[in-house]
């Protein structure tokens, strides 16, 4: 760019290089919303969220970053974007992650897995019980601490110095943590399914009973959705308080690297 003020050239190239982390991030961190919600109100929510990040972080930008080739910056911040967005969503993620596995395993979502529809809209459990997360997530402040997350990420990693960043250690601790939070999710459930299947397998062979096709994959279900109500409370509060701890944890690792010097 030749812009015949230094500062304007500065302030575009700043603000360009901001925006398209903003639009990575919530490209990719808006994925587990699914079709509920529309491209139109992803797109609002992007250019808001730059427009409050530029405003922030443009008063303090530098002239060496603005010196930075836009051709190789703008594809490399809008990449820096989408990372953090994609640990985020691995983490938002990961309620839906055991609803599905729990709907598999009780059988509610047996006909969603075999059927030849998208996937986004398979799995009604996974959807119900990862908006009661997602709910609980909003209501705790969940989103308030993500946004102020990718905000200070301008301070950590300042636009243009995308090879600093320690991109791996955030990408490997997100997916561990949204690992660790999917199986503690689902493991209570879990166990009682399995106890029923186990001991109404056992009480058939025991006593001469020949059940009906579909009552013991009935009453399992059964068995899960009560399961999952009288622990409401970890699939609300409790994992909510979680996803905002990882997420907490996911930007502090948006440090630069230990041998890298920022320009």
């Amino acid at each position: 760019m030749d812009l015949p003020f230094p500062f304007v050239e500065t302030t575009v190239v700043a603000a360009a290089l901001v925006t398209a982390r903003v639009i990575g991030f919530v490209a990719v961190g808006s994925l587990p919303l699914g079709p509920g919600v529309p491209m139109p109100v992803r797109l609002a929510l992007a250019w808001a969220l730059a427009i409050a990040a530029v405003t922030w972080v443009v008063p303090g930008a530098g002239s060496s970053r603005a010196a930075t080739s836009l051709v190789v910056a703008l594809p490399s911040e809008l990449l820096l974007g989408g990372l953090f967005g994609l640990s985020v969503a691995c983490v938002t993620a990961a309620a839906g992650w055991a609803g599905g596995v729990l709907g598999t395993l009780s059988g509610l979502s047996w006909a969603d897995d075999f059927s030849s529809g998208p996937v986004e809209a398979t799995t009604p459990l996974a959807r119900l019980l990862w908006w009661s997360a997602a709910g609980a997530f909003i209501s705790c402040g969940g989103a308030r601490v993500v946004l102020l997350g990718l905000l200070e990420s301008f301070a950590t990693l300042p636009v243009g110095t995308w090879l600093a960043a320690d991109v791996d250690t955030m990408l490997l601790t997100s997916l561990a943590m949204a690992c660790r939070l999917t199986v503690a999710l689902m493991l209570p459930a879990m166990v009682a399914v399995l106890v029923w299947h186990i001991s109404a397998a056992i009480a058939c062979r025991v006593v001469p009973l020949s059940p009906s096709a579909g009552l013991l994959q009935g009453t399992a279900a059964v068995v899960l959705l009560v399961a999952v109500w009288t622990g409401s409370h970890t699939w609300t509060d409790s994992i909510a308080e979680a996803m905002t701890v990882t997420c907490e944890r996911i930007f502090e690792q948006a440090v630069p690297l230990a041998d890298t010097e920022l320009p």
